[in-house]
């Protein structure tokens, strides 16, 4: 049974508000449903409604429909346009016009619960739709600017958010345990990949996570409360609003000049299926990283494909810190280099013994072998100096030397 939050505990005699919240098989749903009911009845009492209440809404809402004038009949159907442009206008965290949309949906769903379903018309919705704006796609370089500027939360949810590239419904529930769990099993080899159940498509996503997001999380988790939820806020996680405030946030601080451009959390999804596409990666690989339905044969064939190698080809474009590697490469190139600067010490070290063994034969070549030794600091192997990816792989396809030639 869901846990009613303060302002709910005020309705637990609201017999009607209960009984419909009640009947929502899923919590989380039943988080939703309560959260847009308690702000309808925080929209009827700027209305001058006093003390509304669910049981009071259904009682009038019957009485209503015995009206013949039709401004008393369909009173509280009209108040959803309303209560739609009020989300959108208000003073304190306004919300965009789907997202308006999507909290006067549960208020619908009351009524018709109850066998009392409202009718509104069609030509209200109509309206409000004139007025959205297509929402602006990211390009890599806006998204870099605002990680730049952004605080550490802006950061945290940018990073992730493209990585994942999921619905925000999906990603406000991330549990951190499912990260930290799939970085052990690893060992710590990025990108890291794990499953993802998905609410609204009902499918496994696999995400994955690379390691300059895991490193601005762990900054991130090492200052907010303690919690499984990736994202926390008030014993639970961050509701879909707050991820959208984040972006919105993030640009107006990155582009203070540009704070009419209408931006949103799901376009880092569309980013990232974006850049995969770009990259030449196959729609139905796409399609299980970010979280979409797939038909029954394909979801087979796509149970041997390496999602993570399909990552890593996209990494460089999906960067947005600018320290992107490919790690499977960097880990071949390091190991090369490892062999390399062991094998250069051994001839160094073989070469001077060689002088020694000259100056004992002969004492007359202490003289040249001194040369040869100040030749040889000048070029002798610096440990801590790497070697650049184009010199290793031409050393990769020269012959590693004879004995005798050394």
């Amino acid at each position: 049974m869901l846990k009613l939050n303060r302002k709910s505990k005020m309705h637990t005699e609201d017999k009607a508000y209960i009984e419909w919240l009640q009947s929502k098989a899923s919590l989380n749903y039943q988080r939703s449903c309560q959260n847009s009911f308690l702000t309808f009845l925080e929209f009827l009492k700027k209305q001058g409604w006093k003390n509304p209440s669910g049981d009071t809404l259904l009682t009038k809402h019957k009485e209503n429909r015995k009206s013949d004038d039709n401004k008393v009949k369909f009173e509280i159907d009209d108040l959803i346009p309303k209560f739609i442009q009020w989300l959108e206008e208000k003073e304190k965290n306004p919300l965009d016009h789907n997202s308006a949309i999507n909290t006067s949906v549960p208020i619908r769903g009351f009524f018709k619960y109850h066998r009392e379903p409202l009718q509104v018309q069609q030509t209200s919705f109509t309206t409000y739709k004139e007025k959205v704006k297509s929402y602006h796609t990211f390009t890599q370089e806006e998204l870099q600017k605002m990680v730049r500027v952004g605080d550490l939360e802006e950061k945290a949810v940018l990073l992730l958010g493209k990585d994942l590239g999921i619905r925000v419904g999906d990603f406000i529930r991330l549990k951190r345990s499912s990260i930290l769990e799939a970085y052990k099993n690893q060992n710590g080899e990025f990108p890291i990949e794990f499953q993802i159940e998905t609410e609204k498509e009902g499918v496994v996503a696999v995400g994955h996570v690379m390691q300059e997001t895991w490193d601005i999380l762990q900054d991130y988790w090492a200052v907010v409360p303690k919690s499984d939820y990736v994202f926390p806020s008030n014993g639970s996680y961050i509701s879909e609003d707050k991820a959208n405030y984040v972006i919105r946030d993030a640009w107006n601080r990155a582009y203070p000049d540009r704070k009419d451009v209408p931006v949103r959390f799901h376009e880092l999804r569309s980013f990232k299926m974006t850049t995969l596409s770009d990259v030449g990666i196959n729609e139905w690989h796409i399609k299980k990283m970010v979280g979409k339905k797939l038909s029954a044969d394909v979801s087979t064939y796509l149970r041997g494909v390496n999602l993570k190698e399909d990552f890593r080809k996209a990494e460089q474009k999906l960067s947005l810190t600018g320290t992107s590697r490919n790690h499977a490469r960097l880990e071949e190139l390091e190991e090369r280099n490892k062999k390399l600067e062991e094998q250069i010490i051994a001839l160094d070290m073989a070469l001077d013994i060689a002088l020694k063994k000259l100056e004992q034969i002969d004492p007359k070549f202490k003289v040249k072998a001194e040369e040869m030794r100040k030749i040889l600091a000048s070029k002798r192997w610096q440990p801590n100096i790497k070697i650049p990816k184009s010199e290793l792989e031409e050393i990769k396809r020269e012959e590693q030397p004879t004995k005798e030639e050394a």
